[in-house]
C-alpha cells in the first residue's frame, strides 16, 4: 500500500503552502495580538507553530507601525522539516524590519525539544487534526497538549484558531457546502482527488461521490472555475 503521499507531498508543495492555504492572516493572528496585548514581560518571545505560507506573519509585520506592541518583540516559527513556502520568507522579511524573527525545523509535539527558551506565547491554527493525522494519532497529541505548559513562560497564553466542522450523524450523512473564496475552489481542484484516490481515513468510502456545481452545472474537479462560486454536494466528512 503507498504511503501517506498527500501529507508530504502535496500539502508541503509551494502551491498548497503559498496559495491554496495562505488566506486569512488576519484571523490567524487574532488571538496571538490579543495574547501579546496582556503579556507584561518587557521582551516578549512568540512561538508559531506550523506558520504554512507566514498570512499570520505577513499580517502581524502590517500592525506594528498601527498598534502599540511590547520593545523588542521576537517571533520563533515552528515547521516540520522539509515544508518551505516562498510566501513564508517574504512575511519573515517583513517583520525582520521591524522585529526579529526566526525559523526553526521540528514537529508540534516535541516543541519542548525544538525551543530553546521559554514563550510567552505560543500561537497556531488549524493544528491539532495535522498533528493527530500525522504525529501519532492521540499519542502525539497528548505529547504536545502536555507539553505546551511546560515551555511557556508564567503568564503564558496558548493561542489556538481551528475551523468549524460540521455536524452530523455519520461521517457519511450528505451535506452540501458553497465555496465562494479562490482559494478554497483551488485547493478543491487541486487536491480533492488526491484525496478521494489516496485517502485511507474513515472519512469517506468508495461509494461516496462528491457532486460540484457552478452555474447550476455540474463540472467535474479538473475544471472547476476559480473565478466564480461553487455548490459541493458530498458526505459530511469530507467538509471536515
Amino acid at each position: 500500500m503507498p504511503g501517506p503521499t498527500f501529507s508530504t507531498a502535496l500539502k508541503t508543495s509551494s502551491d498548497y503552502l503559498d496559495v491554496a492555504a495562505n488566506t486569512h492572516g488576519e484571523e490567524k493572528a487574532f488571538l496571538m495580538l490579543e495574547a501579546l496585548r496582556r503579556i507584561r514581560h518587557h521582551s516578549p518571545h512568540l512561538v508559531e507553530v506550523g506558520p504554512g505560507g507566514g498570512s499570520a506573519i505577513a499580517y502581524l509585520a502590517s500592525q506594528f507601525s498601527s498598534i502599540p506592541l511590547p520593545d523588542d518583540v521576537r517571533l520563533t516559527l515552528v515547521e516540520a522539516p522539509g515544508v518551505t513556502s516562498v510566501a513564508l520568507d517574504e512575511a519573515m522579511h517583513a517583520f525582520n524590519r521591524a522585529a526579529t524573527c526566526r525559523l526553526v525545523t521540528g514537529f508540534a509535539q516535541d516543541i519542548g525539544t525544538v525551543l530553546t527558551e521559554p514563550a510567552d506565547v505560543i500561537s497556531a491554527s488549524a493544528l491539532l487534526h495535522e498533528v493527530y493525522s500525522h504525529g501519532g494519532g492521540y499519542r502525539g497529541l497528548h505529547a504536545m497538549i502536555r507539553t505546551v505548559p511546560t515551555v511557556l513562560r508564567p503568564g503564558g497564553m496558548f493561542a489556538y484558531r481551528d475551523v468549524y466542522a460540521v455536524k452530523g450523524a455519520s461521517l457519511h450523512d450528505r451535506v452540501m457546502q458553497t465555496y465562494a473564496s479562490r482559494s478554497w475552489l483551488r485547493f478543491l481542484r487541486m487536491f480533492l482527488p488526491q484525496y478521494l484516490r489516496e485517502g485511507t481515513h474513515p472519512y469517506h468510502s468508495d461509494s461516496d461521490l462528491v457532486v460540484l456545481r457552478q452555474d447550476s452545472r455540474i463540472v467535474p474537479l479538473e475544471h472547476l472555475d476559480e473565478r466564480t462560486s461553487a455548490v459541493a454536494a458530498g458526505p459530511v466528512g469530507i467538509f471536515r
